[in-house]
């Protein structure tokens, strides 16, 4: 029978198992041997390396908000950068303006007008 705890490899021959994680927040992301590896700190104030296959699992809130707090935005029209945190609401307003450019007009649509012989007279005739 197997036990329920697991060992995972980390990078830097550390290991810790699974049941001793209470992740406090994730300070930092990296790519070690093409693997991603979330750089955390656990409720103790103890700092580890945690591969992100298993924090995703563990504690995805925590994901999501190191990740919502790196977005930024972009205008597009002078490419200046803002963080999301220091913009303010009219700031933000101005560099998500959206300009429309006129665009030309399509080349205008053929219609080909065909005429049609009346049907019922063509019927008529064929029955004879």
């Amino acid at each position: 029978m197997m036990s329920a705890e697991f060992v995972v490899p980390f990078p830097d021959h550390i290991s810790h198992p699974i049941g001793d994680f209470d992740i406090d927040e994730i300070l930092s992301i990296a790519t070690i041997n093409g693997r991603l590896i979330h750089y955390v700190k656990l409720r103790g104030g103890q700092k580890t390396m945690i591969p992100s296959s298993l924090t995703n699992v563990l504690c995805p809130h925590l994901v999501i908000e190191f990740y919502q707090s790196k977005l930024f935005f972009v205008n597009i029209f002078n490419n200046k950068q803002k963080p999301a945190k220091k913009m303010k609401r009219q700031q933000a307003r101005k560099s998500t303006t959206v300009k429309f450019i006129k665009c030309p007009s399509p080349p205008p649509k053929t219609v080909r007008i065909v005429e049609h012989a009346n049907l019922s007279e063509e019927s008529s005739s064929s029955d004879d």
